[in-house]
C-alpha cells in the first residue's frame, strides 16, 4: 500500500497531538440521560430542546459542525439565521424518544462527507431552509403517527421549499496547518430562485465550570480574540475585519428558565441580540466566556459566500494568509489517502474472491 502523508501522520510520534483537537462536539446534548436529574422519573425529558439555547450543560456540549479539544475545555461551532426563524439555528432539531413514532430522530438534512483519521481535515454539508423551520409541525405530526406508519420528515413539512430549492447549501471545512492549529471555512450557496438573507455566526466558548472563574475570552487590539485558560496555553481566534464581535458569559439564563433574578449575562445573549435586537445580556466590557463573530449578507440566486477563520496558540503566526493553500493540501491528502486504502481493499477483495470468500 502506498504510504501517503496521512499514513505518515498516523504512524508518527505526533499522532496524539494531531488528535488532541477535532470534531468531537456532539450534534445534540439535550434530551439525554447524562444531563438528567439523578432522581428524575423520566431522565430523557428533564432537559428538553426548548431549554438548550438558555441552559448550560453539565457534562457535554453540542453545536453544528462542532470542534473542540479532546477534553472539551474549548468549543467552537457555527450558528445560522435566515431572518425567518424565531431563533438562531445553533443545533440540529430532532425528536425525543417519546415524540417520534420511530423513536429519536433528527429532522434535518446534513452529511459528514469527509474526514482524515488524524484529524487533519474534516468536511460536512448542511441544507438550511430559507423559510421558517417547522419545529412544532414536525413534533405534532410524528406524535399522531403509529409505529407502522412512515415518519413525517422535513421534506414532508416543506415540499415546495425543497422542490424550488429554497435553501442554503452550506459546507463547513476544518483543516489543520499544524497539530495545534485550526482553519475553518464556511461556504454558503443560495440554491433558491430569489435573493435571500443569511447570517453566519461562528462561536467560541468555554463550557460552564464555576471552579475555573479565571478562564476568559477577550478582544485584542486587532480583529483577534484572545483566550486565556488556567490549565491551557494562551490561544487566539483570528477573524477578518467584516465580523461584528459579541461577548457574553456562558451560563444559564436563570430568569427565563426558573423565574429567578436576571443574570448580567447568559448563554442566549447572542440569540437575543441578533434575532430580537436586544443587547441586554451581552458583556459591554468586551470579554466573557463566549465570543461570537456575526457575519450577514443577502445572497443572489446561485451566489457563493465564504468565510474563513483561524485558531491556534498566541505564539503562532496568523494562519489566514495561507488558508487557501492549506485547504487544497489537506483535501488532496484526503483524496490520496482514501484512494490508497480503497485500492488496497480492492486487491484484498480480489484475492479473497479467488479462494471463495468476500469482504
Amino acid at each position: 500500500m502506498k504510504q501517503t502523508a496521512e499514513h505518515q501522520r498516523l504512524h508518527s510520534d505526533q499522532l496524539a497531538q494531531w488528535r488532541r483537537w477535532g470534531c468531537y462536539l456532539g450534534d445534540r446534548a439535550w434530551g439525554t440521560i447524562r444531563e438528567s436529574a439523578p432522581t428524575s422519573a423520566d431522565p430523557w425529558a428533564t432537559f428538553p430542546w426548548e431549554q438548550a439555547h438558555q441552559r448550560v450543560y453539565r457534562w457535554t456540549e453540542d453545536g453544528i459542525a462542532g470542534w473542540c479539544d479532546i477534553q472539551q475545555q474549548i468549543c467552537h461551532a457555527i450558528a445560522f439565521w435566515n431572518e425567518e426563524d424565531d431563533r438562531l439555528k445553533e443545533r440540529f432539531f430532532g425528536l425525543s424518544n417519546q415524540e417520534g413514532n420511530h423513536g429519536e430522530d433528527v429532522k434535518e438534512y446534513y452529511w459528514y462527507s469527509e474526514a482524515l483519521p488524524s484529524g487533519a481535515y474534516y468536511r460536512m454539508r448542511y441544507l438550511y431552509p430559507q423559510v421558517a423551520f417547522p419545529y412544532e409541525r414536525l413534533r405534532q405530526e410524528n406524535k399522531l403517527r403509529s409505529q407502522s406508519e412512515p415518519e413525517f420528515c422535513l421534506i414532508d413539512a416543506l415540499p415546495q421549499t425543497f422542490r424550488e430549492q429554497r435553501f442554503f447549501d452550506l459546507t463547513i471545512e476544518y483543516a489543520k496547518p499544524a497539530p495545534d492549529m485550526m482553519l475553518c471555512r464556511i461556504s454558503a450557496v443560495n440554491r433558491g430562485p430569489e435573493p435571500a438573507p443569511l447570517h453566519i455566526v461562528p462561536k467560541l466558548w468555554l463550557p460552564f465550570n464555576p471552579e475555573i472563574a479565571q478562564a476568559r475570552i477577550r478582544q485584542d487590539a486587532d480583529q483577534a480574540i484572545v483566550l486565556q485558560h488556567p490549565s491551557l496555553e494562551e490561544y487566539r481566534w483570528w477573524l477578518d475585519d467584516t465580523a461584528t464581535l459579541y461577548f457574553n458569559d456562558y451560563q444559564s439564563n436563570t430568569q427565563a428558565l426558573y423565574d429567578q433574578a436576571k443574570p448580567a449575562s447568559a448563554k442566549d445573549a447572542i440569540q437575543r441580540m441578533i434575532v430580537y435586537g436586544k443587547p441586554d445580556l451581552l458583556n459591554s466590557k468586551r470579554h466573557g466566556t463566549q465570543a461570537s463573530a456575526h457575519y450577514q449578507r443577502t445572497l443572489e440566486p446561485g451566489e457563493t459566500w465564504s468565510i474563513t477563520l483561524g485558531f491556534g496558540p498566541s505564539t503562532a503566526a496568523n494562519p489566514l494568509a495561507r488558508a487557501d493553500e492549506c485547504f487544497r493540501q489537506r483535501l488532496a491528502e484526503a483524496d490520496e489517502f482514501y484512494q490508497a486504502i480503497s485500492s488496497a481493499s480492492s486487491i484484498c477483495g480480489l484475492e479473497l474472491e479467488q479462494i471463495g470468500l468476500s469482504l
